[in-house]
């Protein structure tokens, strides 16, 4: 699907691709970001600084292309919730399966928001590398691409939170929880250190 396509998509009346997706796609323009930095400063740059900038541009690459992939998983997670509650309940024994599916999809949909944010994360802090060190002229490309990986994380969050709210599994919810705190405060941090270098920089 190309860009225009999405974003039609998106504005449909259809529930998918929603917030999740585009939380996702956010991430992978930040890391598009990261690496158009990188690849702006590869052009002047030299030995260790050149390796440094040839890795960055990689991974960020990476990220890029996975969180891409979780736009469309974060789709299928959410149809994968509304056809398991699609199930047929007339017996004991279907009453069961269904039970179990639908657990089944809400795990599956509160992982796939769990790793765009970590993705995301990950994309947040290539971009304060960037920033920090990268072409001075690309300062505002790199904050940017920060500001997307940040609204990727927060975004994704808060689909973790909501499907996370109809799991049973008490040692599930408790790992994921400490996860999101975990990720968040990074952010938070991260975010910190971003409007010290626009403050010094610009």
């Amino acid at each position: 699907m190309n860009i225009k396509k999405f974003l039609e998509e998106v504005a449909s009346g259809n529930p998918t691709p929603g917030g999740g997706s585009v939380a996702a796609f956010s991430g992978s323009l930040s890391s598009a970001l990261v690496r158009m930095v990188s690849n702006i400063t590869l052009k002047k740059a030299e030995g260790e600084k050149k390796e440094k900038f040839e890795s960055l541009e990689e991974q960020a690459r990476v990220l890029q292309n996975e969180l891409w992939r979780l736009v469309d998983r974060d789709a299928n997670a959410f149809n994968m919730v509304m056809d398991a509650f699609k199930l047929t309940k007339e017996t004991p024994e279907e009453k069961e399966k269904r039970k179990a599916e639908i657990q089944k999809a809400f795990q599956e949909a509160t992982r796939v928001p769990f790793e765009t944010m970590e993705k995301s994360l990950q994309a947040a802090r290539l971009a304060v590398t960037v920033m920090r060190e990268g072409n001075p002229n690309c300062i505002t490309d790199g904050a940017v691409g920060f500001l997307m990986a940040h609204a990727c994380i927060k975004g994704a969050a808060l689909n973790v939170r909501i499907n996370l709210g109809s799991v049973k599994d008490e040692e599930f919810k408790e790992k994921v929880t400490k996860g999101v705190d975990k990720f968040l405060e990074e952010a938070l941090r991260l975010e910190d250190e971003v409007n010290k270098l626009i403050e010094e920089n610009i």
